[in-house]
């Protein structure tokens, strides 16, 4: 599958139908966020971007890798939907050089790659002085989503905040789904840590980890 996905061997019946499927069943209503993992090269990102143009999407998130900031730039200018950018990227100085580049609509730090709760905070600020909203990353589990929830609360240019219940519906059972935020009062980042989630998930141990340089 990997080459066909390099090589820009898109499939239109598989690729668009899933869009047009999810867009009808809302009549259109729903906006639909896109995301492509980085895979694409250039004009295979734009060909995709093209086909999405009678959806309504909200984004088209990560269509080419992130080591060339100026690719983005090219892509912006050719491309009719907004791009949001990047969990990939680490530290402000490369959410710098997208800024100024103005490919990027959305801004994507992941707190726990960018350089922790601070450094999350340096990139809000910044984008906010270009009027762009923040929408972080947050698919590590438990530990990175109750952290992600205080970067969210905090920051003045929030739009959105990712969450990936479905691939750690496990690490989520005790975590507090029916109000806006948890407790202040909480240990950790805002929740008590169930002692046998420790114990059970390597991925939430290894979060836990990542938490305690935060």
């Amino acid at each position: 599958m990997l080459p066909a996905v390099f090589s820009g061997e898109v499939s239109k019946s598989d690729g668009g139908g899933v869009v047009a499927i999810a867009s009808a069943a809302t009549g259109g209503a729903m906006e639909i966020a896109m995301e492509f993992h980085g895979y694409w090269n250039l004009p295979c990102a734009v060909k995709i971007a093209r086909e999405l143009e009678p959806f309504n999407i909200l984004w088209l998130e990560e269509m080419l890798p992130q080591d060339n900031l100026r690719a983005y730039e090219r892509l912006a200018r050719l491309v009719r939907q907004p791009l949001c950018l990047s969990e990939r990227l680490m530290t402000r100085y490369q959410f710098r050089e997208l800024l100024e580049n103005g490919a990027a609509q959305f801004i994507m730090p992941d707190i726990v790659w960018c350089g922790g709760f601070t450094e999350a905070r340096k990139i809000a600020a910044l984008a906010d002085t270009y009027y762009l909203p923040l929408c972080p990353h947050n698919c590590g589990g438990p530990v990175q989503h109750a952290a992600s929830i205080h970067l969210a609360a905090h920051v003045p240019n929030l739009f959105i905040l990712e969450s990936d219940l479905h691939s750690h519906p496990f690490e989520f059972q005790t975590f507090p789904l029916d109000r806006d935020f948890p407790r202040q009062d909480y240990l950790i980042f805002g929740f008590e840590i169930d002692d046998l989630l420790r114990i059970q998930n390597i991925t939430l141990i290894m979060d836990l980890d990542l938490a305690c340089e935060l």
